[in-house]
């Protein structure tokens, strides 16, 4: 009889695995059980794993079992999706540190490390002889930018823009540049509020044409291009406001991106002005507390690889849908520039992402198609260690082996190049999210 009982207990602590420490690996293999409540527990623990689960994942989705292969890629896809929420929703963190160092220097330090550029107005500026000292502590990007600017007596330029389009909201570049430089004006005493505590910065612009105001919305570089859907109030003033945002928002600005990435230019900044209007009789002359949400959506790039050039070939990272990249090489050549040579395995599987090429009208009567293998070229990019971007060139592919495509991206070097140089792949996911701001004290013009 205790024998039997021993049998019992051994065959318990087996099949539950008492006592058996549950890797990501561990966990994946628990995936293809035959115990419906075994497949779930597993599911749920490397749920719960987070990040740490991805590696077993994405082996485990080209498991010959097809239950095992369905769940780590719903469980990739989920943990994916989780984390580059969670990513674009929070603001960088950076801390910017000086000590009596000229402005120039301290925005050209600025830019290597946030993405932004800055342009002075020359004629209106006597920026030459400014000089900062300033540490920021580690606060978010917006933050750190403002109180640099602060410091310097700075402010982006707050002019609205001429006129609006018949849907009221705007894409502005009337404070940027073409290519996303930001202009910098002189400080006012009277700057207005802003939230920074996010990746979207949510300022304040005046109106001088009705009483309300207008919402200037800043998102971080790093964010890529994304549509703004829907701002709304929450709060006191919730049915006191109304925010005017068309449908049909920036598709003119949506081929310019297109076009810039293509003649490999840089993208500008997604900035949105929009109109507020107060849509109930109010006595008040000031908001003292104003909160709400914004609702945007598109794509944000994702990086998948890094590497300095020097130990770049051999590198490799295979997606949950089964595309497998490796870099072959990554060489610098006699005229300059620089060659990167990518393999795409499975490539049907990237076809399978991408499906049908994408025809790009690049003026009235010329148009280019991309397919796949071009959609994946742009996420590569060459940058030295200032973070100057090398231009992508010429783009090339060919078939290789029974499935495969082999990428040939030309690079022109920046006229300054500081080494080591460094390759980066990125993808670009679409994604849907909703970010809070509060504003205080928020004037509403007579």
């Amino acid at each position: 009889m205790r024998q039997v009982l021993s049998l019992v207990v051994v065959l318990f602590f087996a099949r539950f695995g008492a006592g058996q420490e549950e890797t990501p690996d561990a966990l994946v293999r628990r995936l293809g059980s035959v115990y419906f409540s075994e497949r779930e527990d597993a599911s749920r623990k490397l749920d719960k794993l987070g990040e740490k689960a991805l590696p077993a994942l994405v082996d485990a989705a080209r498991s010959s079992d097809l239950e095992t292969q369905r769940r780590a890629a719903q469980l990739f896809r989920r943990i994916r999706d989780r984390l580059l929420l969670d990513l674009v929703r929070k603001p960088a963190r950076i801390r910017l540190n000086f000590k009596d160092v000229p402005l120039g220097q301290a925005l050209e330090e600025t830019t290597s490390l946030t993405g932004l550029r800055f342009q002075l107005d020359y004629e209106v500026l006597d920026w030459t002889k400014r000089r900062i000292t300033l540490d920021t502590g580690n606060v978010s990007l917006w933050d750190a930018v403002d109180q640099l600017l602060s410091a310097a007596g700075l402010a982006p330029k707050a002019d609205l823009p001429p006129s609006l389009n018949a849907g009221g909201t705007i894409f502005v570049d009337h404070a940027y540049t073409a290519d996303g430089t930001l202009l910098l004006d002189k400080r006012s005493k009277d700057a207005l509020t802003a939230d920074h505590s996010s990746s979207v910065r949510v300022g304040i612009l005046p109106s001088k044409t009705s009483r309300g105001f207008h919402l200037d919305l800043a998102l971080e570089p790093r964010l890529g291009w994304l549509q703004l859907e829907n701002v709304e109030f929450t709060g006191v003033w919730r049915d006191k406001l109304k925010a005017v945002v068309p449908k049909n928002l920036s598709q003119a600005a949506q081929l310019s991106r297109t076009l810039m990435t293509m003649l490999g230019g840089t993208t500008p900044y997604p900035r949105f002005v929009v109109p507020v209007s107060v849509a109930a009789p109010v006595k008040e002359k000031t908001i003292p507390l104003l909160e709400g949400r914004i609702a945007l959506s598109g794509k944000v790039k994702q990086q998948c690889l890094a590497v300095d050039i020097a130990n770049a070939a051999g590198q490799r990272y295979r997606e949950p849908g089964g595309v497998l990249v490796q870099v072959l090489e990554v060489k610098l050549q006699d005229d300059g520039g620089a060659l990167a040579r990518i393999l795409l395995e499975n490539f049907d599987e990237l076809v399978g992402q991408h499906p049908g090429p994408k025809v790009i009208r690049l003026k009235p009567g010329s148009v280019a198609v991309r397919g796949p293998a071009d959609l994946f070229a742009d996420g590569v990019e060459l940058a030295d260690a200032a973070g100057r971007a090398w231009q992508r060139g010429n783009v090339t592919h060919q078939p290789s082996g029974m499935d495969g495509v082999e990428l040939r991206i030309q690079f022109e070097a920046p006229e300054t190049a500081a080494a080591p140089l460094r390759l980066t792949i990125s993808t670009y996911r679409h994604i849907a999210f909703d970010v809070p701001f509060t504003l205080r004290n928020v004037p509403i013009p007579e």
